[in-house]
């Protein structure tokens, strides 16, 4: 049963790398969505720290029922201590133990990547919505009300995208031609306004979660079913950092890096001493049951939450000593 689960794990691995391959364009548009964007763009914010908070937002309401499924990312958007997560139906939040989720606009959010200022995305337009179908690559400084478009509105859908945290570099993986991007991995360090192509030497034939460092613009990682491979030179060339395990789902720190088995176990690897590893004492989980989306609360890093294959969220507040499960399958 271990070994079967195992190769299941692996296929679905190997959609990153077909994705590197694949020159087909995606022709499938939704013609009802293809009217001028009438909803607004993000205004500029000037001064970091939090910037929009779920509870004091108008736009936001309080929930206490939900169902939710197809995971898209998970993450602390916006550096306000508030969990978001990005499904098919749109995103929902946790703060201090209560759940929000938007009153409009349940965008089905892909590549979903949390940063200090607020998210970047690609994926589709919810039900109403007057956004091209795909939305191409926005982001996002107030939970999604406003989106700003960087680019490829109408043309792609990026499911494989991750941005430094502080640092807002954006990687992704194109899977079809754009007017802009041939297929492959690209990277812009100036929020979309021009772009160059990683070489991707060395990648693991398998890799599968692409995720950026919070500060350092030229360091990617990617997960593996042989372990985490790190790149310090914008996707150029790949090595491999953690010991041989099949990865599920990783995260940077500034010093470190976060990292889950396929038997659903949490470790933190020192960059600067890789035997200096700590096991963060995870809950158990079920048969068949990975870890699929990790983060790191940037304001407090004892504070981590995750979401697994089964949509259950755990959440530990003091480096992994007691977890509190937050959603059961998909339910909060």
């Amino acid at each position: 049963m271990k070994m079967k689960w195992m190769a299941a794990l692996v296929m679905v691995m190997l959609l990153f790398v077909s994705a590197c391959g694949n020159n087909e364009k995606d022709n499938q548009q939704d013609e009802s969505s293809q009217k001028n964007n009438t909803e607004k763009e993000s205004p500029e914010q000037s001064e970091l720290g939090p910037r929009f908070s779920v509870d004091k937002s108008g736009y936001y309401k309080k929930i206490n029922e939900i169902q939710v499924d197809h995971v898209h990312g998970l993450g602390y958007a916006g550096n306000n201590n508030t969990v978001f997560i990005a499904s098919h139906h749109g995103l929902i939040t946790v703060k201090d133990g209560k759940w929000y989720r938007p009153k409009g606009n349940q965008h089905d959010f892909m590549g979903f990547s949390a940063t200090e200022k607020g998210f970047y995305s690609s994926g589709h337009p919810g039900e109403g919505s007057t956004l091209p179908n795909p939305i191409g690559l926005v982001s996002s400084t107030n939970g999604g009300e406003n989106l700003k478009k960087l680019g490829f509105t109408g043309q792609s859908d990026f499911h494989y995208l991750t941005v430094g945290y502080n640092s807002s570099a954006i990687y992704l993986v194109n899977q079809h031609p754009n007017d802009q991007l041939g297929t492959g991995m690209y990277y812009s360090l100036n929020d979309g306004g021009s772009w160059e192509q990683s070489e991707m030497k060395g990648i693991p034939s398998d890799a599968a979660y692409l995720f950026a460092h919070p500060t350092d613009e030229n360091k990617i990682g990617l997960t593996s079913s042989d372990g985490v491979y790190v790149s310090t030179n914008n996707g150029d060339t790949f090595e491999r950092a953690t010991k041989s395990t099949v990865v599920t789902a990783a995260h940077f720190t500034e010093e470190s890096l976060l990292y889950t088995t396929a038997e659903g176990k949490l470790f933190e690897q020192s960059f600067k001493d890789k035997s200096n590893l700590k096991d963060w004492n995870s809950p158990e989980l079920g048969q068949e049951e990975a870890i699929m989306y990790l983060a790191q609360n940037p304001q407090q890093n004892e504070e981590v939450t995750f979401i697994t294959s089964k949509n259950n969220v755990f959440q530990t507040t003091d480096g992994g000593k007691t977890w509190v499960q937050l959603m059961d399958n998909g339910t909060i």
